[in-house]
Parts: structure tokens; sequence; C-alpha cells
């Protein structure tokens, strides 16, 4: 028989695994290092029987590892009218933040890291704890011993990505570098100024080719100081990160921190702009902690400089002034988006910022808008309590308005068409349209698991409420125009290594969308197969290959989970990834030539040709010649498929109804 214990050590309670109450305790991870067998100062209460009688407080615990309640007290609703108490068992399960602890740090790595509710690993953790009890076929000891972190790959970006460097190499001048040739950094400061210029504005074209000139004279480059060396640096070696050659880029990052050491208590308007580079540089290497702990250096430096105060305007002059005001508002952006999206604190606010609004450069101004809307999202999503599921939708829906007026006025996703604006860069349209979607994202997750929730303890009046399935279907349609955007850019230009997380983003929310509906597997799969062949086709190399690697495992995990809702179909998620895209062979049609003479009125004629991509990529082109609309479609000639059934969704498994000139942004999926 065995002895219940009161409490269990932490390294046990984190893995799930039985502990003896000694200390240190039976398990060899504790016996090999004592000190980590720690355990709680007091005992966690846990609720009685009689407080557990209510369906909703029995919902599973979604975190695999050390899950907590989020922060915010956000209050949520199941089965009540909006003036009711609130649910918390639906609370419970859509506010899980994730705190995981490392299994073996050195002395460099970081021993425990928390991210919040509206964090991708957060919600990893929500499919992670819904495939659980299939995994081992019901051994639930045995397969919530091992982290959902794990089980989907994703602890080495949780932690960070080790350097390829040593970090003796920061200490010791001793260490040799890699050298980097002059024609190879000409190669990457183009690089530069081509993917990242628009979010990084702080040196002119001139002043980058003049510090290029500067490097590599051996006269000149003992002029540069540190601040600026360090920054051209940093920026070289995002440019390096464009291209294959990641153990340069690697190379030039360590240099760029080798000049950087001796500025560490330095507050100058460049050491502030350094910290920024970093951050770009690291979020790019997949370490999103050490992003936001460099965000958190620059925030402090700049309240330090004063840099967020209005009234020091007056004694700058107009170009110093402009690289201030520049500084600071990228900042905000960087800042207020990397909090929302790792579910932490932000260290800068808008009301903080006394100094006005900017006016330029435009894709400052632009990211700006965006991380304001991010901001109010973060705080009313996220941050503040709402009495009921039905008034978070209602704060939902007014930052989708802002959002949707947003991409009216730059020409995002489908208002793109119709937009009097310029044509934006190709890169800065990239940047925008993935900030976009994933703020739809962000805004509207939190319904499909309110929606999940509801549905395993029987609430099902909220769930058959159209404004609800609205809530679901907008994180949906804005996953699959991700992916899809993504898919049709993707064939003109290449992308910065940090798309591979707006894209595995956007196939968690498809992949959790058919772990909760299984029928939809054929609808979500088209889009989840484009992402993985578009991150096949970047970069192999950090994070593009842990992110793709983490897809497959995800998707393959949960195809086993519903294997017996989709049958036979489950192989054919991932054989079908080396086929061609541009057909869908399992969908068969009958031949036209068998349609009797007073059957043709019955014919369904689709004027939106997605079998093809080369047809549906028109649409996110403009200016192209659009062939489809000249072409006369009474013709049995242009047409080679008949349908002979109601049944349509045997027929069409994917969404092929789409009308001709529903551009992607605004896609309606039905549910």
């Amino acid at each position: 028989m065995t002895t219940k214990i009161s409490k269990a050590c932490e390294p046990c309670r984190l893995r799930k695994k039985r502990c003896n109450g000694s200390n240190p305790c039976s398990h060899p991870d504790c016996q090999d290092s004592p000190t980590t067998c720690v355990y709680r100062n007091k005992t966690r209460n846990r609720r009685s029987k009689r407080n557990t009688s209510n369906p909703a407080s029995q919902l599973p615990f979604l975190g695999s590892g050390h899950s907590v309640d989020g922060s915010s007290p956000v209050s949520w609703h199941s089965r009540q009218s909006t003036e009711a108490v609130p649910d918390p068992g639906v609370q419970h399960e859509v506010y899980h933040s994730v705190t995981e602890t490392h299994l073996s740090p050195t002395s460099t790595d970081s021993s425990q890291l928390f991210y919040g509710p509206s964090s991708y690993f957060a919600f990893l953790q929500q499919i992670h704890r819904g495939v659980l009890p299939v995994i081992n076929h019901g051994q639930s000891e045995g397969s919530e011993a091992r982290s959902g972190l794990d089980t989907f790959m994703q602890r080495s970006i949780f932690f960070g990505t080790p350097s390829r460097i040593s970090p003796e190499a920061l200490r010791s001048e001793s260490v040799q570098l890699a050298p980097v040739s002059s024609e190879m950094a000409r190669e990457f400061l183009g690089l530069f100024k081509t993917t990242s210029h628009h979010r990084l504005p702080f040196y002119t074209f001139s002043e980058l080719d003049s510090l290029l000139e500067s490097l590599y004279n051996s006269q000149h480059v003992r002029n540069i100081p540190p601040q600026t060396k360090a920054s051209f640096l940093a920026m070289l070696a995002i440019g390096a990160l464009a291209t294959p050659q990641t153990d340069l880029a690697e190379t030039l990052f360590t240099e760029a921190r080798r000049e950087a050491v001796i500025l560490d208590d330095a507050v100058t308007l460049k050491t502030l702009q350094l910290s920024l580079l970093f951050a770009d540089y690291q979020i790019n290497m997949g370490r999103p902690n050490s992003t936001y702990l460099h965000l958190g250096v620059a925030c402090r430096k700049a309240f330090a400089l004063g840099l967020h105060l209005g009234a020091l305007s007056t004694r700058l002059d107009t170009a110093t002034l402009q690289k201030h005001q520049t500084t600071i508002w990228s900042l905000y952006f960087f800042e207020t988006y990397q909090a929302l999206s790792l579910g932490r604190r932000s260290g800068l606010k808008l009301k903080d910022i006394s100094c006005p609004f900017p006016t330029e450069p435009l894709p400052t101004v632009r990211l700006c808008r965006l991380a304001t809307i991010m901001e109010d999202a973060a705080e009313g999503v996220y941050g503040r309590k709402a009495t009921s599921i039905r008034q978070l939708c209602a704060v939902a829906e007014e930052l989708r308005g802002r959002l949707h007026q947003f991409a009216q006025d730059w020409g995002i996703g489908s208002a793109q068409l119709g937009t009097t604006q310029d044509p934006l860069d190709i890169h800065e349209s990239m940047t925008l349209h993935n900030l976009y979607y994933h703020a739809i994202i962000l805004i509207f997750r939190p319904f499909l698991v309110a929606n999940q929730a509801m549905r395993v303890t029987g609430g099902a009046g909220e769930i058959k409420e159209m404004w609800m399935r609205q809530a679901c279907r907008y994180a949906i349609d804005a996953a699959q125009d991700s992916i899809e955007f993504f898919w049709n850019i993707d064939r003109v230009c290449g992308a910065s290594r940090y798309q591979a997380f707006f894209i595995e983003c956007s196939c968690s929310v498809l992949l959790y969308d058919i772990l909760c509906q299984p029928s939809k597997y054929s609808y979500n799969m088209e889009y989840i197969q484009k992402a993985i062949q578009a991150l096949s086709s970047m970069t192999a190399d950090e994070p593009i290959i842990l992110s793709l690697n983490s897809i497959r495992r995800v998707l393959e995990t949960i195809e086993k989970s519903i294997s017996g809702h989709i049958g036979g179909r489950q192989t054919m998620a991932m054989d079908s990834v080396t086929t061609s895209p541009h057909h869908y062979p399992r969908v068969q049609f009958p031949s036209l030539d068998q349609l009797g003479p007073n059957e043709s009125g019955r014919m369904i004629l689709l004027t939106d040709d997605v079998g093809t991509e080369e047809n549906r990529s028109h649409q996110l082109m403009p200016g192209l010649p659009n062939t489809m609309v000249d072409q006369d479609w009474t013709s049995s000639a242009h047409f080679n498929l008949n349908v002979m059934t109601t049944d349509l969704f045997n027929f069409f498994p994917l969404d092929m109804t789409t009308p001709m000139n529903h551009a992607v942004g605004d896609s309606v999926q039905m549910s």
C-alpha cells in the first residue's frame, strides 16, 4: 500500500512523478543534485469535494510542467446571463500560464522561466493536456511525467537556443573568432537594409555605408566609438541571419557583445539602440527570453535618459530630436509586442511617453499604431476583470474593429485591393501582416479554449450563440489567412527567421481546432500542409528547423489522438507534404461526359478555382490581370467537373465555395 505524503518536492511535482517526501527524495535527479530537491513552504489547499460538485470546476488542469493561474483575474461565464457570477472553471482553463524549470542548466543558463497566458507556450499546454489521456493508452502518470515542452520539442526555444560561440569569447580576447571578409560583410549589410532597416531605422543608408568602409580600413577602424561599432556589428549579424551563414552571424553578434562589455552602465542613445538591435537578433535566433531582457534594459535606459519626456524637445536640434523620438517609439513597439507575445508585463506604456506620437518615418508610425492596439489587448483581454465571457467578447470586437480600420488605412489583408496608399515595401508588408494576423489570434484565441471548456462541462448554451461561434471563427480565419499570405508572398521574397514563429502560432490554432472538432481535419490540413512546405523552403537552420519539427510532432500526436474520428486519413498529413501543393488528389469528381442533356442545369460552377495555387495567388497581387473573369463559364470546355449529389461536404472537404472577389483576409469558415 502506498503511503500518501502532504506534499512533493518541486522537481517531482513539475514532472508529475511520485515523491517519497525525503530530503533529498528518491528521484534520481534529486539524488544527483540534492540542492534542487526543495519543497513548498506551505501545503497547497485543495478544494473540498462539496466544492467540486459543479461540473465546471472539474475541468482538467491544462498545464504540464508547472502551470499557474495567470496574474490577471479575468472572470469568465459559461451558462448564465452576463450579470451572473462568472464560471471559475472556464476562467481556470483559459488563463493558464506556464513555468518550467531547466532540467540540466549550465552556469550560463536560466534555471526557471515564466510565460503568461497569451504566450505560445501556454497555449501549447492546452494542446498537450487535450491529447494527454490518449498518448500512452490511458497511462496518465507516464504521459504526464513528460512536459509538453518535451513532447512537442519546444524546450530549446523556451529557454533559448544555445549559442554557437563559447561564452569564454566574451571574457577573453584570446579566444579567436572566425574572420568575416569585407565582401561578406557588404552582403550582410545589404540584406539588413532590405529586410530589417524599416523596423530598426537608427542609421541612414549613407551612414551605414560609411561605417562599412571604416570597419575594414585599418586607419579608420580605431576611430569608431565602441557603441557605434557594436551597433554596426549587430546590424551585420541581423543581416547574416537572412542567409544560411548562421555561424558567421553568431560570430558577428559575439563581436558586438565584446564591444558592448564596457557599455553596460552607459546611458546614451546609442547604447539604448544597441539593446534594441540585440533584442531583434535574439528573437530571430529563437531566444525570446533574452529578447525580453534586452528590451527591459532598453526601457530602463530610456527612463534614465529622459527619452520619454516631451519637455526635453526644446533643447534639441531637429535632427537629434527626430532620432530621439524614433528610438523611443521603436522601443515602445518592441516592448509592447514582445510583452503581449510572451505573456509578461510591459516596462513601457503609452501613458509613460509624453512626447508626441510619431509622424515619421512611416514604418515606425505603422508599427506604433499596431502597438497601441496590442497594449489595449493585453489589458482588455488578458489583464482586466470581465464579468462574463460575453462582456469579454464585446472588448475583443472593439479591438478587432480598430485592427480592421488599421488594415483599411494601410492596405493590410483584403484591404490592399482598395487602398489609396502607395504599395508597402514587400518586407514591411510581411511584417505588418504577421503582426496584424497575430494580434487577431491573440485577441480571439481565448474563445477557442473557453468554447472547448464549456463543451466539456456541458455548457452548451453559449456554445450555440452566434457571437461565440463568430469569435472562434475570427481566430481560425486569422490563422488560415496568415499562412495563406506567407504562402503566396514567399514566392516573391525571402523571410526573416522569426517568420517561423508566426507560422507555428497559426498552425497551433488550426491543430487545436482539429483536436476539438476532428471533422475539420481535412479543411485545416490544407493550410497546415502549406505551412510545413513554406517552412521547409526557408533556411534549414535554427529556429526554423525547431519550429518545423515541433509542428510535425504536434500534428502527429493529434492525429493519433483523433484517429478514431478520421479513420485512415491521418497518414495523408505527412505523406502529402512531399507532393505537389497545387493539386488535391483526394477530391474525386465524376466525368463531365457522364452528364445527361437534362442534367446540365444542375451543374455547380465554382467561381474560385482554389484547386490551383497559380490562380489563387492572383488575389494577393494587385495589378495582375484576372483572366478568370473574362472566361465564358457557360461553356463546358472550360469546366471539367460536375457534382451529382447534395452532400457537398463529401465532394469538397476543403473550402471551395468562397466567392471570387472574397479576398484572403476576410474568409469565413463554416463550423
